[in-house]
């Protein structure tokens, strides 16, 4: 009994801190939340900024969506593409990294604002993905409709 004891705490301590976790900076469009807003481009992004200083993510990169994905959307004049700094959680046995893509499409008068959120997790070798929030997506949407 001592012994496999002994030996399963040498795997443990092996592979633990082994894991390394990539969080891309664009995330792909799986189980994305989408939204109209009737305001213009520039009301729209800056709604967008403060709903995230409101729930606490800092955004780290704003790009042209073009560098990452063509536009199926026909009538776009303006985008923009707001990628977050990634936001780590430790636990007891492992480690969370989630980020938030959003992008904003403006055809003038209407706005669409999209949201992508990554969840990765890591439990010592194994690291499950997944995509999409309803709740904090819920929660997004309202607060850019509060700042309009």
């Amino acid at each position: 009994m001592r012994r496999w004891t002994v030996l399963l705490l040498m795997f443990v301590g092996f592979f633990a801190g082994c894991t390394t976790i990539q969080v891309p900076g664009y995330l792909q469009n799986k189980r994305a939340s989408t939204k109209q807003f009737y305001a213009d481009f520039a009301r729209t992004s800056q709604a967008v900024r403060l709903a995230f200083s409101d729930l606490g993510w800092e955004i780290e990169e704003e790009a042209s969506p073009e560098v990452y994905e063509i536009s199926s959307q026909r009538g776009v004049k303006e985008e923009l593409l707001m990628i977050t700094k990634i936001r780590q959680t430790s636990f007891f046995v492992g480690t969370r990294y989630a980020r938030i893509n959003v992008y904003v499409r403006s055809n003038g008068e209407v706005s669409e604002v999209e949201m992508r959120y990554m969840v990765t997790s890591t439990f010592l070798i194994w690291k499950p993905s997944t995509y999409g929030n309803e709740n904090l997506a819920k929660r997004f949407f309202e607060l850019v409709d509060r700042h309009f």
